[in-house]
């Protein structure tokens, strides 16, 4: 940045600053281009490097006027002194300006804050959704492992005691040999019946 010390400037809030090329601010201020590059050459207005060249803040603009009077008596661009009207004017304008900025942001820029924070709420929300679901899925894991685990257990034979009376028809000759007459087989060997 070159020019004056930026403390002198009037409107340095970087989330709210607006510049202007040198050929705008010659127009807010009522002066020549020619005239905004020497003040900006002799210290008396800050500015940038932009795009378009220098560029430089409105709210500067009536601060440099009255320096470039001080520093020469008058503005030395046609030889003749830059009116305290205009300078008012460039005033009204860098506030006109800052109106015009605070309209933008109102407009577009709080619509987009709260959208975002709508967004990171929604965001919220669903990693929750997402930390519950990882929490019930291991928990239906753990479930499954401890059945798979009983399950795959060798089971103790039963006692014969145990297993059930074999149906009458099982007792006919003619019944099938599967594993009813099978059973039927055991237990007259080991005197059930």
């Amino acid at each position: 940045m070159s020019g004056h010390d930026a403390d002198t400037a009037t409107d340095r809030d970087t989330a709210t600053a607006i510049t202007v090329t040198a050929n705008e601010a010659a127009q807010l201020a009522g002066v020549s281009p020619r005239t905004i590059r020497r003040w900006i050459k002799n210290g008396w207005l800050a500015s940038n490097d932009g795009l378009n060249g220098h560029e430089v803040y409105p709210a500067d603009l009536p601060e440099a006027a009255r320096r470039a009077r001080q520093g020469h008596g008058h503005d030395r661009d046609h030889g003749h002194d830059t009116p305290a009207a205009d300078m008012d004017t460039v005033a009204d304008t860098a506030m006109t300006a800052r109106g015009q900025l605070d309209a933008v942001m109102q407009q577009w820029l709080a619509p987009l804050v709260d959208r975002i924070g709508k967004l990171e709420r929604e965001n919220g929300r669903l990693e929750q959704e997402r930390d519950t679901q990882a929490e019930t899925i291991a928990k239906l894991r753990e479930r499954l492992a401890v059945a798979e685990a009983e399950n795959a257990s060798p089971a103790a034979p039963q006692p014969l005691s145990a297993m059930p009376p074999p149906d009458a028809h099982d007792d006919t000759p003619s019944a099938p040999g599967g594993v009813h007459g099978f059973l039927q087989r055991v237990r007259r060997v080991f005197g059930g019946e």
